[in-house]
C-alpha cells in the first residue's frame, strides 16, 4: 500500500490529507453523538403537564443539567417562560436556541461533503498529470511506445482516482449517516418545543 502511494506521485499527498481530516471527523462525531446518546431521555410528557400546570420549577427541575438538544431548548423555553414571555418571544428563543444546540452537535460534518467533492478532483488532477507524464515519455523516445517506459505515467494516473474515490466514497457514506443521525436530533428538538409551544398558547388563550 505504501508502494502504491509513492508511486501516485505528488497528488496523493493532499488526498492523504483530506482522508485524515475526514476520519478524525468521522470519528469525533461519531464519538460525541455516541455519548450524547448516553444521557438520559427527557421525559416530554411529565414537563409539558408540569408546564400545563404552571409548575415551571418543577419542570425545570426535570430538565436542568441535562446535555440532551430537546432538553438545553426546553430550559430555555421554561425559564423565559417562568419570565413571563408571550408565545412570540418563546418561539423565536426557541428557534434560536435550537438552531444553536443542532449546530453544536453537528460541529464540522458540513466539511465532509467537501471531502467527498474534492478527493476525486484530485484523483482526476493526478490521472491527468499522469497521463501528461506518460506522452512526454512517448515524444522523449521519438514516437515509440515502450511499455516500460509508460508504466510510471499509467500507474500515477490509475492510482490517483483509485485512492480519490477509495477516500470518497467511504467518506460520502459516513457523512449520510451522521446527518441522518443529526436531522432525527433536529426533529426531536422540533418536536419537543412545539408540544410546549402549544401548552403554552392553551394556557395564554385561557
Amino acid at each position: 500500500m505504501i508502494d502504491y502511494f509513492f508511486q501516485g506521485g505528488v497528488v496523493m499527498y493532499p488526498i492523504l490529507f483530506l482522508s485524515i481530516l475526514a476520519l478524525a471527523i468521522i470519528l469525533e462525531r461519531s464519538f460525541y453523538l455516541y455519548r450524547l446518546a448516553r444521557t438520559p431521555r427527557v421525559d416530554l410528557a411529565t414537563i409539558v403537564r408540569a408546564v400545563n400546570a404552571g409548575e415551571c420549577d418543577s419542570a425545570l427541575s426535570l430538565v436542568s443539567g441535562n446535555r440532551n438538544p430537546v432538553a438545553v431548548v426546553l430550559t430555555a423555553l421554561i425559564l423565559n417562560l417562568s419570565e413571563g414571555k408571550k408565545r412570540a418571544e418563546l418561539i423565536e428563543i426557541a428557534s434560536a436556541v435550537g438552531s444553536q444546540a443542532v449546530g453544536n452537535i453537528e460541529g464540522r460534518i458540513k466539511i465532509l461533503p467537501l471531502v467527498v467533492q474534492l478527493a476525486p478532483l484530485l484523483g482526476l488532477l493526478g490521472t491527468v498529470t499522469g497521463m501528461i507524464q506518460a506522452f512526454q515519455v512517448i515524444e522523449h523516445i521519438g514516437g515509440k511506445v515502450n511499455a516500460m517506459a509508460l508504466a510510471g505515467g499509467i500507474w500515477e494516473a490509475m492510482l490517483t482516482t483509485a485512492f480519490g474515490l477509495f477516500v470518497a466514497i467511504p467518506t460520502a457514506f459516513c457523512h449520510f449517516m451522521l446527518e441522518k443521525r443529526v436531522d432525527g436530533l433536529a426533529e426531536e428538538v422540533n418536536v419537543a418545543a412545539s408540544r410546549v409551544l402549544s401548552t403554552v398558547d392553551s394556557n395564554q388563550g385561557s
